[in-house]
């Protein structure tokens, strides 16, 4: 394919090996000429005229839309930007396109954006628990709150608190105890269901289409799970539903509330 002549031959020599790809094309886009650089990048054999793979890979460089992604021989994602340029030679116009690596920017950007990510997955969960925290747990609320507003669905919340046999209040003591209880609770939601641990070591379900006479199905779940536990004394719950009164603060409040009056009463579950 390399095979475009031309009269200065030390030009052609530098466009060999320039640090981008570039493809000569005639006035009817047939392939005069490719670089050698762009031919050694992407694997393409010598003789890729008659090679399906070397074709597939040059012609996603000639009709992707840039950024250019596109897989080389050697299993590796090569990203790329286009730029062409027409000019005359021998009184013919032809088209060069210039072929730019944008990969290691792409790779950058890529490990980044995922390390954003993780950082802000990280500032909406409680680092013990990996549970959401307050304020993400009431953003993803807000919608499943507005949905029950519109609809007039069935909507509670259920708290827990779990009682150890010693130290009760020392989270440290309790982390590994605690990160258990919380996957235990996460296997048993379902994927609805939203799930909370706060600062005052208290668990919060809110269980959507869930009116409040079947949150004891789903208090019967935790009870059979988690009672074999030695180091685990006591569980108290506590159970609301919202009202059409409610906003989201007082909603859960009532929830917390009754928690804090089953406990008071050291009854099994109370209901507000």
């Amino acid at each position: 394919m390399n095979k475009m002549d031309f009269s200065n031959h030390t030009m052609l020599a530098i466009m060999q090996h320039i640090d981008c790809g570039l493809i000569i094309l005639d006035s009817e886009n047939h392939i005069r000429w490719i670089n050698s650089y762009l031919i050694e990048l992407l694997g393409l054999s010598v003789d890729h005229g008659t090679d399906e793979q070397s074709q597939r890979l040059i012609e996603q460089l000639l009709t992707l839309t840039p950024p250019i992604e596109i897989y080389t021989r050697q299993n590796k994602t090569l990203v790329f930007e286009r730029k062409s340029i027409a000019f005359k030679q021998a009184g013919e116009i032809l088209q060069a396109l210039y072929f730019y690596n944008r990969t290691p920017e792409f790779e950058l950007n890529q490990n980044l954006s995922q390390l954003r990510d993780e950082l802000l997955r990280s500032q909406f969960k409680d680092p013990m628990t990996g549970l959401l925290n307050t304020k993400a747990f009431q953003l993803v609320l807000e919608p499943q709150i507005a949905r029950c507003r519109r609809y007039g669905n069935a909507i509670s919340a259920l708290s827990l608190r779990i009682h150890f046999t010693q130290d009760q209040d020392n989270k440290d003591h309790h982390a590994e105890h605690i990160r258990l209880i919380s996957q235990q609770l996460r296997d048993l939601s379902r994927w609805a269901d939203q799930l909370h641990y706060d600062s005052k070591g208290i668990f919060t379900f809110v269980l959507p289409e869930t009116p409040a006479q079947e949150v004891h199905h789903l208090i019967d779940k935790i009870d059979a799970r988690l009672k074999n536990y030695p180091w685990l004394s006591d569980i108290h719950f506590g159970v609301t539903q919202w009202l059409k009164s409610d906003t989201l603060q007082s909603f859960l409040k009532r929830a917390s509330l009754a928690l804090e009056s089953s406990e008071h009463q050291n009854t099994r579950i109370s209901k507000l």
